[in-house]
């Protein structure tokens, strides 16, 4: 089933962004992936059914948020990764299958200090980072990719969702 493509404006404030950024820089550098990015765990409902808890405030905060937006949409958060995608980093034309439940997912621009590093799908539709903007899409269905960063950091949130009444998510929740 093809789904709709959301895309939401000023989802996080500025200020908001800037302050994960500088959460993220403040811990010790991360090992670069294959990717030439790298990754920050913000929560993964797989592992822990508090996944926030013990998180700074601001990280805490986009979980409940992502988490409630996404009820809107009949999904239920899965889990939500910062990226620090670094001068030249790229990743080719995919589709997510973070895990078998996964159903959709979310990109979510902390910045938009960087040229490139824009989020395309096959079909030629591109979107272009802004700080705080948000889309939503099914990552599953559409295959998609990142160009490469020509300039800058490119800071973003990436979430994967399944269905809010999936039975196993269900039952485990109720």
């Amino acid at each position: 089933m093809r789904r709709t493509v959301h895309i939401v404006d000023d989802f996080l404030t500025k200020e908001c962004c800037d302050s994960v950024i500088e959460y993220y820089n403040s811990l010790p550098q991360r090992e670069t992936d294959k990717y030439n990015k790298e990754v920050l765990l913000i929560g993964d409902t797989n592992n822990d059914p508090c996944p926030a808890k013990g998180r700074p405030v601001v990280l805490t905060d986009i979980w409940c948020k992502l988490e409630a937006n996404a009820k809107r949409f009949g999904y239920a958060l899965q889990w939500a990764q910062v990226y620090k995608w670094k001068l030249g980093s790229v990743m080719g034309l995919h589709t997510d299958v973070a895990s078998t439940a996964t159903t959709y997912t979310s990109v979510l621009w902390l910045n938009d200090e960087f040229t490139g590093g824009e989020l395309h799908f096959k079909d030629g539709t591109r979107f272009q980072p802004v700080t705080g903007r948000i889309v939503w899409y099914d990552g599953i269905n559409y295959p998609h990719k990142v160009l490469p960063v020509r300039s800058g950091t490119r800071w973003a949130i990436a979430a994967w969702y399944k269905d809010l009444y999936d039975k196993g998510f269900y039952s485990q929740h109720i």
